[in-house]
Formats: structure tokens, C-alpha cells, sequence
């Protein structure tokens, strides 16, 4: 203090936010020397305000979509001044169960595939946009999108084969098909239309790999085919390719064809006119009889 002149804080400079001990001595003249230092007064000082970075915009337009049994793609739009991106996915709402996260580097980076999922289950993502810390802060989170990974689809069934069983029975068989819950078997007078009834084959994780198709007609061509059915975490595969058929009936067997057989050729010839003329021509057939045959042939 010079002739009464209160200092300012800024002559305290470096004390900011703090608290400061003072004390005072009276500088003498002429006759008159230093007084002694007063007693310590303290104070603490103000803090300069700090004036927030304005934050950025939460990213705008996200979609997700599952790709496979293991894998959701997530898309958004970008954000003006982000660094980056930050995306987290979990199997809940609040990012607690099963929590992940990824950060994306580059403002004009908007896309990203969640790898390593688990099948046939539903998950929630959201995205924050990153800012530089320096004149922009992150922004809140996206609205929160969620996506079900797809189910494993199940291997059809192979080695698929009819056995004819009777006159009007066959008997299919198929390869066993892990994690099967049952089986579904289709037949048709032709491979392209499958119009008849599915019949569904097995509850659970079946083991059977056979069954008996009745009240066919005989001497009919069919075609078969069988697909596999899943629960829980795994889906229905594909139908089997046709596999064709004929029941041949007992009675309509073929007959053996006959044997012995011979033909002896015979021309008549009239020469009354001194000029032979051929007035008839003769085959005999002879062969040794089918007893089934019933006596009628064709030749």
C-alpha cells in the first residue's frame, strides 16, 4: 500500500483460488524507521470463472441390423466437429449385462459390425460423439436401438432313401441330425409340387430317423423328401432333395420272357405258266410256352 492505496488482487497474482496470509510493515523517514509487521490477516480468493466447451450433437439416424447368428451392423449420421465415435451394445437396456463397447476413430467414420455375438439373442446399442476436449465436448448418448442375432440354422437331413414295405408301404430313413428337435417328412406324385400335409416327426431333441408311409398306390411313381425342425437357438433347415419311389405291386410282376423261340419261313410259288409267281408267303413260330403266359403272346 503506497499513501493509503488498497492493492487489488491483481497484485496478488498467483493467489487465485487460495487463501493467502498478509502482513503489513510501515516503511519510515527522516527520524522514523520501520515499524515492526503487523499481525497475519488471511483470505481466500475468488476463481476465475471457467467458461464450458459447448457440447456436441448426440449421433442423429441409428440403425441396427442383425447380419448373422454372431454379428449386428450399426449405421449413423455424422456429427460436425466429432473426433469419433464411442458405441456400446449390452443384452439389457440399462448396459449392464453382457456390456461391451468400441470407439470409432474419425468424425466421418459411420459405420460399424459388432463381431462375436451370441446367436438368436437381443441386443441394445447406443453411440456417443466424441469432441476434442478443447473447444467441444462429448455429447450425450444416441437413442438407444436394439436387433435379435439370428438362429443357427440346422444341416438337412442326408442319405434319404424309400424302401417299399408291401403293396402300398414304404419305409424312408435319413442320417441323424445334431441339436435336431424333431424331423418333418413331405410326399408328392411329383418333385415340384409338395402340397400334402407336413408331418412333423419327434418333440425335444429327437433320435428317430425313420417312418413308414402308408396307403400309397401301387405302380405310382412318388418323391419323399424330410427337413430337420429346431428350438430355442437353432431353426428349421432346408428340404432335403426329392428322393423318387415305386411301389411295384406282386400281381403286375413281369413276366420272364419266353425262350425256345424259332421262326421257319415258307413261299408258295405257281410255275403252271412257265413264270414262276409267288402267291403266298407263311412263318411259323414255335417257342416253348410260360405257363403264366395263359396262352397269349404278341409277337
Amino acid at each position: 500500500m503506497e499513501n493509503g492505496t488498497i492493492l487489488s488482487k491483481n497484485n496478488l497474482k498467483g493467489y487465485l483460488c487460495a487463501r493467502p496470509y498478509v502482513r503489513v510493515i510501515a516503511i519510515g523517514t527522516g527520524d522514523y524507521r520501520d515499524s515492526e509487521p503487523s499481525d497475519k490477516q488471511s483470505a481466500t480468493t475468488e476463481q476465475e470463472p471457467v467458461v464450458p466447451n459447448d457440447p456436441l450433437d448426440e449421433p442423429k439416424n441409428v440403425t441396427v441390423t442383425a447380419q448373422n447368428t454372431e454379428s449386428i451392423a450399426v449405421s449413423w449420421s455424422a456429427v460436425s466437429n466429432a473426433t469419433g465415435y464411442v458405441i456400446e451394445w449390452a443384452t439389457d437396456e440399462d448396459f449392464d449385462e453382457h456390456f461391451d463397447t468400441h470407439n470409432v476413430s474419425g468424425g466421418g467414420t459411420v459405420t460399424y459390425t459388432i463381431h462375436g455375438l451370441q446367436a438368436n439373442t437381443l441386443y441394445y446399442v447406443r453411440i456417443m460423439t466424441i469432441g476434442n476436449a478443447e473447444t467441444h465436448d462429448d455429447s450425450d448418448w444416441s437413442e438407444t436401438k436394439s436387433a435379435t442375432t439370428h438362429k443357427v440354422v440346422l444341416p438337412m437331413p442326408t442319405s434319404v432313401t424309400a424302401t417299399a414295405k408291401g403293396e402300398t408301404t414304404v419305409s424312408v430313413t435319413w442320417g441323424k441330425v445334431d441339436e435336431a428337435a424333431g424331423y418333418e417328412i413331405q410326399w408328392a406324385l411329383n418333385e415340384t409340387d409338395f402340397e400334402s400335409e407336413v408331418t412333423i416327426l419327434g418333440s425335444g431333441h429327437s433320435t428317430t430317423t425313420s417312418f413308414e408311409i402308408e396307403d400309397l398306390n401301387p405302380n405310382t411313381p412318388y418323391y419323399v423328401r424330410v427337413r430337420t425342425t429346431g428350438d430355442g437357438d437353432y431353426m428349421n433347415s432346408l428340404w432335403s432333395a426329392p428322393a423318387p419311389f415305386t411301389i411295384v405291386k406282386e400281381d403286375d410282376v413281369p413276366l420272364d420272357p419266353p425262350t425256345g423261340v424259332k421262326l421257319d419261313g415258307h413261299t408258295v410259288y405257281d410255275c403252271s405258266l412257265q413264270v414262276c409267281t409267288r402267291i403266298a408267303s407263311f412263318v411259323f413260330l414255335s417257342l416253348i410256352e410260360t405257363p403264366e403266359a395263359g396262352r397269349m403272346y404278341t409277337f
